[in-house]
């Protein structure tokens, strides 16, 4: 389990960084500024689903820990 753990937390990681490159790409590009914002809410819509998944991840390391003990 801690492997895969670690792998979510990696992965989680490396979603957070690419959504802050979209972000800054959006942004910098020639787009309408209402495309832009509606492109930087769902960056961040998909960014939430990541963090859910980092969350998950936790509490099933804490319930593996619990059974442990």
């Amino acid at each position: 389990i801690a492997k895969a753990m670690e792998e979510v937390d990696v992965k989680e990681s490396e979603s957070d960084q690419l959504e802050r490159d979209l972000i800054y790409k959006v942004f910098r590009s020639d787009l309408p500024a209402a495309h832009m914002i509606m492109l930087r809410e769902l960056i961040e819509k998909i960014g939430d689903i990541s963090d859910s998944a980092e969350r998950v991840s936790h509490r099933i390391e804490f319930i593996s820990l619990k059974k442990r003990i």
